[in-house]
């Protein structure tokens, strides 16, 4: 087992990112005052003290702290200290938001791996943010375990130390067109957000809709930010289509919905996971109801460990999970199981111990949301869609979907 990592067991990186990776060597991701022991890298300093820290493992965690899914994660982390830590060590968090914008992500990222008794990240929340923090952790020798950002270029990058454990837009995007297809609409409308998550879970969703029979209306886009959609929509009340597809998230989303209802469109809506929110119907009113959205998971999923979690986590907080505190709470725990695996918090060898939990292999790990298996450039596979409901200001289960690998 490595203690630390050597330049052949470094991935093969795209030559844009070369320049990328100099840029960030250059903004100040260093080993700091202390300075790198033996002509190491940052990457290898790090693992070369997390091979011989015997103390609390410190693991870094860019979530809103206010967020459910940071309340996921703090009862993931006090659970697995109650019950011994991980390799008999306490684990502790260094919390940071970045607000979700970009340039925040890039300066909590750089904070992050400046400290080098940090061995790994949860987050980021958003698409664009996770992917422009990416680079730093790759650089840094941190491993990451990203819990909502579904855009595929987040692993598409040629990095070896970067996970996610939501399936991507290209696993989502197709299974709920599949769906739209199965309830019998024949012409679909899209809205979606022009950054990477609602460009890209649009992309899929009509690219296999298209396959699946099914016209394509029109597609309209937002900016984030934007609050008066009604221009943008006032021509769908009149047009003949079947349902509305909408790929976007908070609060823009729910603005769509409840303008397009404004402007006479009362056809089904379908959204991928960033519609999966009670705060749909908080922005949208009655306009949500009956609005479909995909996720990962849902409290009133018919499995025992759901069950569990959602008992626990209500008794904690007063208030039923949402899918992000799952997410959340899965990600520390997958975590914690693969360093157990791997026999040390060293960021290689956990994301090889990660990488060993293969599609074709027995050793995937199963959380609340599902079984997690990974492919080569760390996306999850094998993860059920849950489709949700939004029943009387409510989301409400409504069915489960195989994933892909099992159609």
């Amino acid at each position: 087992m490595n203690h630390y990592p050597t330049r052949n067991t470094r991935p093969i990186v795209r030559p844009g990112l070369l320049i990328l990776l100099v840029l960030l060597a250059a903004s100040g991701v260093g080993c700091g005052s202390g300075g790198c022991g033996g002509g190491r890298t940052v990457a290898e300093e790090r693992a070369y003290r997390a091979a011989r820290a015997t103390g609390p493992i410190l693991i870094g965690v860019a979530a809103d702290p206010e967020g459910s899914m940071w309340r996921g994660i703090r009862m993931a982390v006090e659970e697995t200290n109650a019950a011994g830590g991980v390799l008999g060590r306490e684990l502790r968090v260094v919390q940071r938001y970045d607000e979700s914008s970009v340039a925040k992500a890039k300066l909590v990222a750089q904070q992050f791996a400046r400290n080098l008794d940090i061995v790994a990240v949860i987050g980021h929340w958003g698409s664009d943010m996770a992917i422009s923090a990416s680079a730093t952790y790759e650089f840094a020798g941190l491993l990451m375990i990203c819990p909502a950002a579904t855009s595929p270029k987040l692993t598409e990058q040629g990095f070896h130390l970067v996970f996610r454990t939501s399936p991507s837009n290209r696993r989502v995007g197709p299974r709920l067109a599949e769906f739209a297809a199965d309830q019998g609409y024949q012409r679909v409308m899209i809205v979606s957000a022009r950054d990477a998550y609602g460009r890209g879970l649009g992309n899929v969703f009509e690219m296999r809709a298209a396959e699946a029979g099914i016209t394509v209306v029109d597609r309209a886009s937002y900016q984030d930010g934007e609050r008066n959609f009604e221009p943008l929509l006032a021509d769908w009340g009149r047009l003949d289509f079947d349902a509305v597809f909408v790929a976007g998230t908070m609060p823009e989303a729910a603005h769509v919905v409840a303008q397009a209802r404004r402007v006479g469109v009362s056809r089904p809506v379908l959204g991928g996971e960033g519609l999966a929110t009670d705060a749909l119907w908080e922005i949208a009113g009655e306009a949500a109801e009956g609005a479909m959205a995909a996720a990962y998971f849902h409290p009133a999923e018919p499995r025992p460990e759901v069950q569990r979690f959602t008992d626990d986590f209500r008794a904690r907080y007063g208030a039923p999970p949402d899918v992000w505190a799952a997410q959340g709470y899965d990600a520390v725990r997958l975590l914690a199981h693969a360093m157990e695996t791997a026999g040390t918090t060293v960021p290689e060898d956990v994301a090889a111990a990660l990488r060993s939990m293969g599609p074709a292999s027995a050793a995937s790990w199963t959380g609340v949301t599902g079984p997690h298996a990974f492919l080569k450039d760390g996306d999850v596979v094998g993860k059920p869609i849950v489709l949700t409901i939004m029943r009387d200001g409510r989301l409400a289960y409504h069915s489960t979907l195989r994933p892909e690998e099992e159609r």
